[in-house]
């Protein structure tokens, strides 16, 4: 739309092309050209198809409660917030790898602990922190994941490939495990009353 008001001397016919098939613009420098053509429906047509295909995937197993059976039986066995917390990260990260499905794979085992960790009075807040540690972020290290996929369309690059560089990706599940080993930061429900 703010093409068209913007830059009304394409014309409707090389805007709405544009949208399908991405913008095509030289300015000489190489390396710009590449920038700039680039984009559009059809160039992101097959990263959209598997995002899709992902959520089917994760809805179905969600549905049919395969996920909620075997992280269940993971948590009969936790009785320390150190336990509890690595439970949550491996959960997060299994969670992940079935359901290819970043907002799956922090749904599921938040309900599923929620509990746990009230029972042994850790903050939610701990619990919110773990989830975006092993499941949010995560999500860009297992190639088949909506995340992976798309960010692998933008970058132009496998997963693999980015892999050793996505720092954050993986040392947040790391620096969560040292935090529930350590106690670091590891906050009271009955703490938070007081405040």
């Amino acid at each position: 739309m703010k093409a068209f008001i913007f830059q009304p001397s394409f014309g409707a016919g090389v805007i709405l092309n544009s949208f399908m098939e991405g913008f095509v613009y030289q300015t000489g420098v190489e390396d710009v050209d590449k920038l700039l053509q680039r984009g559009g429906i059809s160039g992101m047509f097959t990263v959209i198809t598997l995002v899709i295909l992902v959520f089917s995937l994760s809805e179905i197993l969600q549905r049919t409660v395969v996920i909620s059976v075997i992280l269940g039986k993971m948590g009969s066995f936790v009785d320390t917030q150190a336990k509890l917390i690595l439970t949550t990260i491996f959960s997060c990260f299994l969670t992940n790898m079935l359901s290819a499905s970043q907002y799956v794979a922090i749904m599921i085992p938040g309900e599923m602990f929620r509990s746990a960790y009230e029972g042994l009075n850790i903050s939610k807040r701990v619990l919110s922190r773990t989830l975006e540690d092993a499941g949010t972020i995560t999500t860009f290290v297992i190639p088949w994941s909506s995340g992976a996929i798309f960010a692998s369309g933008v970058l132009g690059v496998s997963t693999l490939a980015y892999l050793p560089y996505a720092f954050f990706a993986l040392l947040s599940p790391l620096i969560a495990a040292i935090y529930a080993l350590t106690g670091f930061a590891i906050f009271k429900e009955d703490e938070e009353d007081e405040e």
